[in-house]
């Protein structure tokens, strides 16, 4: 074996090496390559003699961070390989297909993985690109690379003379012994004080309501009403280094892009032939938007598609035709349901999205919070096809430095959770569901190959000052991203007048289900929509722009607000 390597065994967040033994001359030089750069990684050969071996494979699935699957024909053909991934998903993982060679993919492989994060070999000039670039998507996925340090292992002890701690992600007890939480893999906690032997996060809450206040360049004032006690952190928020960053007109952006033949660098002004303006409003990007009333398109595009009914829908809500729906995987009562799908269709030359579901998306995904259903209000109906065409996104330039511009999106483009993901909702935005969709599923859905180039890769601020609370105990660590959801301090200090931040909702987001206003005749079809920040109370709040402009909060499980993304690009 020409490269030895060693399974993690500590205590920190990790990555699960899913691969096939036949693959070893691949998959060893992939692991030592990850761990030179700073990242731990467990793969099944340390696994130890006498132990159960499924028993630990289930376990390291559980504590791991994120899953990379090496996708071979080895690994594809292997049984164990495609129950580890199946588990995993079961388990609300995140992973990363890393594929190498030109494998012959399976039905099954395409119909459940293939939307997944991939890092194609044949994509890239070289290895070292190849690894540049998967290296970018596990920093967006939380794992920072960290200077390898010798760890000492021993058994644990039953008590400990550190203090006990809950973890501020999942909210699960753990040990002073442990660095990081067994549940969720996350170092963020609410230490007990002195006084309190074992902590356990308790709130008493009185009844009160959410107080609203008009966004201003001063400090915005929207806190629950409410009475809280809870355990708050021995230690003042300290953000994360972020890794791999340039200067660029005093501005700091990352350094590389998402490109197809790895990174270009973030120092490319946005081409004129990609975009269109006027003033300070750009269009840049496509995404769904219009809804399709003219009956000659819509025969078009359903031909083929029709008719869908209950009837042909097979187990767990899977349509017979895979390769042409895929569902958008959302939640009912706190377990994902596959009731919702899309598919996109080029006819007559334009790009049109058909959105098709059986029932209705409940405004609520944890079970046990009252919900409503918006789409059936707005003529969305279920078990009917209903499309909508693609055309440019207008943004509007909030600010502009040096040729860095930050672009805010004109309008609700979609409706989508905060986060909430196996039955825990967090505020915390580095962790949140929102983001992970951001620059993911919208990032590819709304730029070409080409347009993605240009889209900075930039130090997002989630620090306390960024949510206009000081020591936030709800703030997070910064986090590195294309596309992100504005703050309160950018939307108070960049916008100066609260109306320029009212957004009415695209047909596309109405039909995804989320709130208009239809009872306040100064505000008629203007949506709510998220920002990125947390509340600073203890119960879980994420900051909303109301249908006035106005601001208020609310938990992030809930699926009626709307999303404006924003961007920051190079201008001339």
């Amino acid at each position: 074996m020409a490269v030895a390597v060693k399974a993690y065994a500590g205590r920190r967040p990790f990555i699960f090496l899913s691969y096939s033994h036949k693959d070893t001359d691949i998959a060893y030089p992939l692991i030592d390559e990850l761990q030179k750069r700073g990242f731990n990684v467990w793969f099944d050969e340390g696994i130890h003699s006498g132990v159960q071996w499924k028993r630990t494979i289930t376990e390291h699935i559980n504590s791991c961070s994120l899953m990379i699957f090496l996708v071979t024909q080895n690994s594809l053909d292997s049984a164990e390989c495609e129950k580890e991934i199946y588990f995993a998903t079961e388990k609300g993982k995140r992973f990363i297909n890393v594929v190498m060679g030109s494998p012959q993919l399976p039905d099954w492989f395409i119909f459940d993985f293939k939307r997944y994060q991939y890092v194609d070999q044949a994509n890239f000039p070289s290895n070292k690109a190849m690894m540049n670039k998967l290296e970018e998507d596990l920093i967006f996925n939380g794992l920072n690379p960290e200077v390898q340090k010798p760890e000492i292992h021993q058994a644990r002890p039953i008590t400990s003379a550190k203090a006990p701690w809950v973890c501020k992600c999942c909210g699960s007890n753990n040990s002073g012994d442990d660095e990081v939480c067994e549940v969720c893999g996350s170092s963020d906690r609410y230490v007990a004080p002195k006084e309190t032997p074992a902590p356990s996060p308790r709130e008493t809450t009185s009844s009160g309501s959410t107080s609203r206040s008009t966004l201003s360049t001063s400090t915005v004032s929207g806190a629950v009403s409410t009475t809280t006690t809870r355990i708050t952190s021995s230690t003042e928020y300290v953000p994360l280094t972020p890794q791999k960053t340039a200067v660029v007109d005093g501005i700091t952006v990352g350094e590389g892009s998402i490109s197809p033949t790895g990174f270009l660098g973030d120092t490319k002004t946005l081409p004129t032939s990609l975009y269109v303006r006027s003033g300070n409003e750009i269009y840049f990007g496509n995404y769904p938007q219009k809804k399709v009333t003219d009956t000659k398109i819509l025969a078009g595009l359903n031909s083929g598609l029709l008719p869908l009914n209950p009837d042909q829908r097979i187990g767990g809500g899977k349509i017979h035709t895979p390769k042409i729906w895929t569902p958008f995987e959302y939640y009912i009562k706190s377990k994902r349901k596959d009731f919702m799908f899309f598919t996109d269709k080029i006819y007559n030359g334009k790009k049109y999205r058909g959105v098709f579901f059986t029932e209705p998306r409940q405004t609520a995904e944890k079970e046990g919070d009252s919900c409503q259903m918006y789409q059936e209000m707005r003529g969305y109906k279920c078990n009917v096809i209903h499309w909508f065409e693609y055309s440019p996104i207008k943004w509007r330039i909030i600010q502009k430095s040096g040729s860095v511009s930050y672009l805010i999106c004109d309008l609700i483009l979609d409706s989508q959770k905060y986060s909430f993901r196996n039955g825990v909702a967090t505020v915390d935005y580095s962790k949140s569901d929102i983001r992970f969709w951001l620059n993911d599923h919208f990032f590819r859905t709304a730029f070409t190959p080409e347009e993605r180039n240009y889209i900075l890769l930039s130090t997002v601020d989630n620090s306390s000052d960024s949510t206009t609370y000081p020591r936030n105990p709800n703030a997070c660590a910064n986090t590195m991203d294309r596309v992100f959801l504005p703050s309160l301090k950018e939307l108070t200090t960049l916008i100066k007048n609260a109306k320029e931040i009212i957004r009415v909702p695209s047909d596309y987001a109405s039909c995804q289900g989320t709130f208009i206003c239809n009872f306040d005749k100064t505000a008629t079809g203007n949506g709510w929509w998220w920002t990125r920040s947390p509340t600073s109370t203890t119960t879980q709040y994420v900051h909303y722009i109301t249908y006035k402009g106005e601001l208020s909060n609310y938990y992030p499980q809930h699926t009626h607000f709307g999303i404006v993304p924003a961007i920051k690009v190079l201008l001339p």
